[in-house]
């Protein structure tokens, strides 16, 4: 699991701040960053590992739409009014550009996405030390990430 943690902190979760962080930054008051947060989210693989999968990425689908992959996939009535609650952000976002519910746009410092957990939907104060956002900005990026993280793919772009 610690391994996984480590994983998942370095590859998705600081390099998507960086990127919400650059966002912020070109579309002040517009962007807006979540973190799913059900540490018992559904399985929607076939396969079930020997290890909890957590918030694993790709685990908020099913609150977002009918998904089901595998068989009987159910949320519990924690699990429903989140989804009740990401639908409802999404819905508005998409008709009105903001998604309301006192979901604040992000800004660039500090960052503080919207945690997204059952019975817990609030502004994550903790995000950076949570992840060690920290200590991975010291390690280098695979090139292929780097690029999409620092922001010179979207510099080329304008």
């Amino acid at each position: 699991m610690a391994f996984a943690a480590a994983y998942g902190d370095y590859l998705v979760a600081c390099p998507t701040r960086e990127a919400a962080r650059w966002f912020a930054t070109a579309t002040p008051g517009r962007s807006f960053a979540y973190e799913f947060a059900d540490r018992n989210a559904p399985n929607l693989y076939a396969r079930t590992p020997d290890f909890p999968l957590g918030a694993y990425h790709g685990s908020d689908t099913p609150y977002l739409f009918d998904y089901r992959v595998t068989g009987d996939l159910r949320l519990n009535p924690a699990q429903l009014r989140l989804s009740d609650a990401m639908m409802g952000f999404w819905s508005r976002f998409a008709a009105a550009g903001d998604p309301g519910g006192g979901w604040a746009p992000t800004a660039p410092a500090p960052y503080r996405p919207l945690s997204l957990a059952p019975d817990a939907v609030g502004p994550r104060d903790d995000f950076d030390a949570g992840h060690q956002c920290g200590f991975w900005a010291g390690i280098p990026r695979p090139a292929s990430q780097a690029a999409a993280v620092t922001g010179a793919v979207l510099a080329e772009q304008r």
